[in-house]
């Protein structure tokens, strides 16, 4: 049924939304921090933007684990909205 399968769409891409994964390198450019963190099993997000509040920043070691914001549950342009390290 059309309905059901929209539906699935809707529930898909909400499960996408907001993921875990653990951090592998950290790159720094003006003004942004750019990192690579892999997430479902296996899965490399590349070039992931990582949004650290206003007047704070840091250098993430890898291993960390990250919060990923899949606006929208699009995986294009996800956002790295946390990143914490429980081993420190």
């Amino acid at each position: 049924m059309p309905m059901e399968r929209d539906l699935r769409a809707v529930i898909d891409r909400g499960l996408l939304a907001i993921g875990r994964g653990v951090l592998k390198l950290v790159s720094e450019h003006p003004g942004v921090q750019l990192v690579q963190v892999e997430a479902l099993k296996g899965e490399v997000i590349d070039a992931a933007e990582h949004m650290q509040a206003f007047g704070f920043a840091s250098h993430p070691l890898a291993g960390a684990e990250a919060v990923i914001n899949s606006v929208g549950g699009s995986r294009y342009h996800p956002l790295i909205v946390v990143i914490a390290d429980r081993r420190y």
